[in-house]
């Protein structure tokens, strides 16, 4: 029995309009390195391919499953474009991919099934970390709903397909961002041995799978990875996780004590405890903590960055966005990696409507914002709501024309509706700060 590898990453397109994605070669060598690492993925041949054109991708794709073994590990990991015509069959894009010439510059996915379905190993591993669709959505996305069935394309048995998203919503990693999200959080969870959920010291392909779903929904809810499975395809052992380690262990009480994005109250006491127990320095804890919390607080600052630009777009059009700018908008949530529910308290509380049709009458979303015609208040009237928010600071920083301090306390009260809206829980503004 053998383990065996081939990681391909497709950064650089003759097509300009395919974009360049500089972390597919860094995807790769990160996963190169945990399938290396004897003590992790313990792989006995891990193969690199950059930039190939499609005849060298089908070459070592075909190599890479030809005269194995029934009992051989055999793995295909590509990072890049993921392309769906219009019949809704997808191929994976290579360096010379066009736009009118799929057949012969992609390589088609019934190419790669028809390869596997050949090769007498029994437990094969597909991990797509691409969109599907999204490179090449202009004429091509018109008669479906940009879904694609993967498990119709490259299921079977003894085998197992991980996908990063199963439609167009999927992103790449931003400028400056080390991994696509993706693969960032397979590598943590064999590289941290945390997708060993069963603590059995083995990290089977359906544990590493809802470990990188689990994580990067935290991060990123409108991402959504799926697993496609033949009869033995979850139980395929892809790699090997620490038993006894002391990082380890707290790294998983750790994810036992975060409540909302945050740590509990009593779940600090256990940490406490459980770090004294395991004799970790405080450092060496926070560490800690501070990587299974990154998700959550990834989260917050792209909702963050939403608000600001939304509460920016007010400003510049005076409270009536353009279609234009609505579209804008839902392009920049998509960025972001948001869901439509993430956003729609703020929405609602502002009566902001993104989804207006580019046709619809010119009439404001909602009327422009007028200090002077709001209702006279009380000094003292009562403006708590009933969902815990304050609006006291607001109202005197408006009625002063304080207006600078008063987009960004509005800002802040947005983002408290919007996380206890959404989380349940209570967010301090030192929180919602980002880079």
């Amino acid at each position: 029995m053998v383990k065996v590898a081939l990681l391909i990453g497709v950064s650089e397109f003759a097509d300009t309009a395919l974009a360049n994605l500089p972390a597919a070669l860094r995807d790769i060598n990160a996963v190169q390195a945990v399938l290396n690492d004897a003590e992790r993925g313990g792989f006995d041949e891990v193969r690199l391919l950059e930039n190939p054109d499609r005849t060298q991708m089908e070459d070592a794709i075909d190599a890479l499953f030809r005269d194995r073994q029934k009992d051989d590990l055999v793995l295909l990991y590509f990072s890049g474009h993921g392309i769906k015509d219009d019949t809704g069959k997808f191929s994976l894009a290579t360096r010379i991919t066009e736009k009118h010439r799929l057949r012969t510059t992609a390589v088609a996915a019934s190419f790669v099934h028809d390869v596997m379905s050949n090769s007498k190993s029994r437990r094969q591993v597909v991990i797509l970390d691409c969109c599907f669709s999204g490179a090449f959505a202009t004429g091509m996305m018109a008669k479906d709903d940009s879904a694609v069935d993967v498990k119709a394309q490259l299921g079977g048995e003894g085998r197992a397909v991980l996908t990063a998203s199963s439609a167009v919503e999927y992103a790449f990693a931003q400028a400056d961002e080390e991994l696509s999200v993706y693969t960032r959080f397979l590598v943590e969870g064999i590289r941290t041995g945390a997708a060993d959920t069963d603590n059995d010291g083995q990290i089977t392909v359906d544990e590493l799978h809802h470990y990188a779903q689990r994580k990067v929904q935290e991060a990123a809810p409108a991402m959504k990875p799926e697993i496609y499975v033949g009869r033995e395809g979850y139980t395929i052992q892809l790699a090997k996780a620490p038993l006894g380690d002391p990082t380890l262990e707290y790294r998983k009480e750790v994810e036992k004590c975060v409540r909302n994005g945050q740590i509990s109250v009593v779940g600090r006491r256990i940490l406490q405890r459980r770090r004294r127990e395991l004799n970790l320095t405080e450092a060496d804890a926070s560490a800690i903590e501070a990587a299974v919390l990154e998700p959550s607080r990834e989260y917050n600052r792209n909702l963050g960055e939403f608000i600001q630009a939304l509460q920016a777009a007010l400003n510049a059009e005076n409270g009536e966005l353009s279609p234009e700018t609505c579209d804008e908008l839902k392009r920049y949530q998509e960025l972001l990696k948001l869901q439509d529910e993430n956003i729609m308290p703020v929405l609602a509380q502002l009566s902001v409507n993104l989804s207006a049709p580019a046709q619809a009458s010119k009439a404001p979303l909602f009327p422009p914002f007028i200090p002077d015609a709001l209702p006279p208040t009380n000094i003292n009237d009562d403006l708590s709501s009933e969902k815990g928010v304050d609006y006291t600071k607001l109202r005197d920083l408006l009625k002063a024309q304080q207006w600078k301090e008063a987009d960004y306390e509005t800002y802040l009260v947005v983002c408290q509706l919007i996380v206890d809206g959404s989380q349940g829980g209570k967010v301090e503004k030192d929180s919602l700060a980002f880079n």
